[in-house]
């Protein structure tokens, strides 16, 4: 009788440890969202944002406008979403979030992951943020030999 208690003692404190150490390692592996960001961060050439742009005006623009506002017949039609609006780039619009949306579509909004690389899509979320006014200084797209990001004032449109 002592050694089957001893046994399930054993046990029960195993399972403890185990849950435990389990619980440990998951909270020591989480990543805050500005590390995840940062990870996420694709650099682009000057060339790949111009083949981001032109990828958003052929696939993007009907429904969410040349500048990201969402402001066409279609995207009134599907409530599609506006990219200038500060208060939508919330901390849950995550790169890996966007990605996925482009790629298996959302909504009305078709996918795109067998129509374009999975390259031009990252440039294409890095090409969306630019839209986002508000967080200028937060965003994801890095540019070698520029400090600001944005789109330039003096631009043209898509």
């Amino acid at each position: 009788m002592c050694n089957l208690m001893s046994t399930g003692m054993k046990i029960t404190i195993l399972s403890a440890a185990f849950v435990l150490s389990s619980y440990s390692f998951v909270a020591s592996s989480r990543v805050s969202h500005q590390d995840q960001q940062r990870l996420e961060a694709p650099t682009l050439s000057t060339g790949q944002l111009a083949h981001a742009k032109t990828l958003f005006k052929e696939r993007c623009s009907r429904c969410h406008g040349r500048n990201g506002d969402g402001a066409t017949t279609i995207g009134a039609m599907l409530d599609a979403t506006d990219f200038t609006n500060p208060e939508w780039w919330t901390e849950e619009i995550t790169d890996a979030r966007l990605v996925n949306s482009v790629t298996n579509g959302k909504h009305e909004m078709p996918a795109f992951g067998r129509k374009i690389t999975k390259r031009e899509i990252e440039s294409l979320i890095a090409y969306v943020r630019l839209f986002n006014k508000a967080a200028d200084s937060k965003s994801n797209l890095k540019q070698p030999g520029r400090r600001k990001q944005g789109i330039p004032k003096n631009a043209a449109p898509l």
